[in-house]
This record gives C-alpha cells, structure tokens and sequence, in this order.
C-alpha cells in the first residue's frame, strides 16, 4: 500500500563505481538533496511479500551496529501489521510476526543477489504488538554479532517472517504479519538520478515465489513486478563509530507553484554549504500542470541571480500535464559557492502558469511528527543537512510546512553537479 538520499561532502556513504567495486567515483560529484520520490512503497512481509531485501554498499569501512528501517504498526488501516478481521472488527489475535533481518554478503553474480551467508542478525518477535505505541516506527535494530563491513563491497540487508502461525489470509490483507516501507517513483526510468541501482537497491521475493525481483528494475517485463518498479530503499547503517549513511527521507508533499488562487508564487531551496564548493550545474524536479514557462534561478543571499535557465513546455519536456522529470540547467561556467555563505535555488512562473514541485521529508532532523515522535534515529549520513525547503504564498518567503507549524525539516528534490575536483 502506498502512501503519499542524499549526501553533502564528509557524509557520504552510498556512492560508487558502477563496473570496478572498489573503484569508487569521486564522493563530490553531486551536492544536495539528490532523491527523487512520489510516494512510499509498503512491503508486507509474509502476506504479499515472501521476503524483501535493501542491497547497498557503503564507502565507510566498520563494525556494522545497528540498522533503522521504517516499519509499519498500530491500529492502521488495511494493509499495515495487524489490520482488521474480515468482518471489519479489529483483530487482536496476530501480534504482526517474527522479523528477522540478516545482513548477508553478495554473491558476486551480475545480479548481485544475497549470498545465503549471514554476517549477523536480528529477530523482533510480536513484531506489531512492539511497535504499536505508534504507526509509524522508526525502531533501530541492533545486529548481532557486529560484522565487520568494507567500503566498496555490496551487503545485503534480508528481511523475511520466520512466524508460522496465519502468516495471510488468501485473498486478504489481514494476517499475522508486518512492514517495511521503501521510496517510490510512479514512473521509473533510473529509479534515482544519481545512485547505481547494482548497488543500492531494493529487491523482493513474491508471495508464493522463489526468485528474487529487482523492484528498482523498471525493464524486467516481470507480472510480479508490476506495480513495484522504482523502488529504493528507506534505510539508515550505523556504524560502531557512530557513522550512519543510507537514505532517510520518508515522506513527499507536493506544492503547486503558479500565481493562480491558492497556489504558492514559487518555491525554494535555501543552502548553506560548510565547505566551499565549486558547481557546474542544477538539477531540479517538477511536473508541468498548464500554462508556460519554467523560471530555476541559482541566486546569491541577497536574491541575485548568479545563472538561470527556462524551460519550455514542448520543447525543453514533453507537455503531458503532471508528469515529473528532471531538468539540468547548466551554468555559464564554474562558480565557487563559498562556505558559511547562504544560496538559493527558485523556482518561479509567470501569470497563467503551474508546476507541481516535491518537497521531501528529512528524517535525520529533530521536529514534532504527526504521530507525537520527535524525529526520527536515521543519522546525518542519510540526508542532505544544510538545506531547507521555503515557498512563497505571498510577500515572503516560509518553511514549507505541509503538516502545519514551522519545522524545518523539508528538502526540495534538486541537486548540484560538481566538478570531481570539488570540496
């Protein structure tokens, strides 16, 4: 069931050489928040889901201690751990499975499959009945024993339900069972812009099936497949010495930018980089709705343009309303953003015209979440940190803010490109 990664130099952790594993691209190529993503993908392990698996391959080596995942909990509709009996009433009688997580390594194959071979583990009994406090958990998983994990090798993150009792009603979303949820694309070509599928992805076993499915494969032409291409893991490794990497944006929000009723004038990202860094161009994500032009502005703190591009409807992308794409505007030439220096990126559109932009929820940060948390344990290493997400409903410029209040804690789907000699 659906519901509505990003690095910054020195956190890097999922970002790799596509042929040679241990010939790593330059960790500063890209600068932002890099995910793209329209909704969640929820995996229900031991209903419609034999098993699921989050492959990755750090750039850190360590001691791997614990790992985050999103799982699914609570008196939540059908669907989630623990649903309804069929008959409508709530049943109490499932207390959501047995997780068990095996970190295991590759098996070297160009499919880069989990090898059988378990590196450490974890079991989470009643798994519905632990995190039901909430629906939404965010629940660290302690792996033991602590396996040691090199940089530039692919893992496997295997999750399945070990419970033998009324695993899912045939026909039915109701059983004993649990979730993990993953990010989603509505319409994959690369499931993520500048992340290797080989080695960051998400992969499951079907219901009743014996082989593993690329859920990040948008060509197998597979019917168990259907409906789950682009998907990418929702994740956070930490390690021992307390690096975390991974991707933990768990949520997506859509704004409509145009200068119509109700709609907001435009959007932004506001950056400040720690370091200074020299960029050659920016991406950014949107969906045309009607009308013209799209305005991106690469601005200074002041709000002067320091390059900007227009793309047309028909020209520059196809002028099929509410579909998203990426569009590179790239610059007259390098520029050198300077550290401790405040930057902007804008999104804007004259009278008559309307955009959809995505902004991106970022669980490494601390802020009030609808269900009563206080952010989430998914470490810096999974997101973007020196960015926030503004929008422009009038006069001024706010935190965008779909759940209300002001928190902080959204990233607009954008990114710079960054000469291989960048900081």
């Amino acid at each position: 069931m659906r519901r509505s990664w990003c690095v910054v130099a020195g956190l890097l952790m999922f970002l790799f050489g596509a042929s040679n594993l241990n010939a790593q691209i330059d960790q500063f190529s890209y600068y932002g928040p890099r995910l793209q993503m329209d909704s969640l993908n929820n995996l229900s392990i031991g209903c419609h889901v034999s098993a699921a698996d989050y492959r990755f391959t750090p750039l850190h080596s360590g001691t791997l201690s614990t790992v985050t995942a999103y799982l699914m909990g609570g008196n939540s509709p059908v669907g989630y751990a623990d649903d309804h009996k069929t008959d409508g009433t709530l049943d109490t009688t499932d207390p959501g499975g047995t997780l068990l997580l095996q970190v295991e390594t590759d098996d070297g194959s160009n499919l880069h499959l989990p090898s059988g071979t378990v590196l450490g583990s974890f079991t989470l009994a009643d798994t519905y009945t632990k995190i039901a406090t909430s629906d939404d958990a965010f629940t660290p998983m302690a792996i033991s024993p602590q396996p040691s994990l090199q940089s530039g090798n692919i893992y496997h993150l295997v999750f399945t339900n070990t419970d033998t009792t009324e695993i899912c009603e045939p026909g039915s979303n109701v059983g004993n069972y649990f979730s993990i949820d993953a990010t989603y694309v509505f319409a994959p070509n690369q499931p993520q812009p500048t992340i290797p599928m080989n080695q960051f992805g998400a992969l499951q076993i079907p219901e009743g099936g014996s082989q593993w499915v690329d859920l990040s494969d948008p060509g197998t032409g597979n019917p168990d497949n259907q409906g789950n291409q682009g998907t990418t893991p929702l994740v956070s490794i930490q390690f021992a010495d307390g690096t975390t990497g991974g991707l933990g944006y768990y949520q997506v929000s859509r704004a409509i930018v145009g200068s119509q009723s109700g709609t907001a004038q435009g959007v932004r990202e506001d950056f400040m980089p720690t370091n200074s860094i020299t960029v050659n161009s920016v991406s950014v994500r949107f969906a045309w709705i009607q009308g013209g032009e799209l305005h991106v502005q690469f601005q200074d703190s002041t709000g002067g343009d320091l390059d900007d591009c227009y793309f047309e409807p028909g020209t520059d992308f196809p002028s099929q309303s509410g579909v998203a794409v990426w569009k590179t505007c790239a610059f007259s030439g390098p520029y050198t953003m300077s550290g401790g220096s405040t930057y902007h990126v804008v999104m804007a559109v004259d009278t008559g015209t309307e955009y959809y932009a995505y902004g991106i929820e970022n669980g490494a940060k601390t802020h009030d979440q609808p269900n009563g948390g206080t952010g989430t344990t998914y470490g810096s290493g999974t997101t973007y940190p020196n960015g926030l997400a503004e929008i422009k409903p009038a006069s001024s410029w706010l935190d965008f803010s779909p759940n209300g209040g002001s928190c902080n804690c959204f990233d607009w789907e954008m990114y710079f490109t960054s000469p291989a000699s960048g900081g």
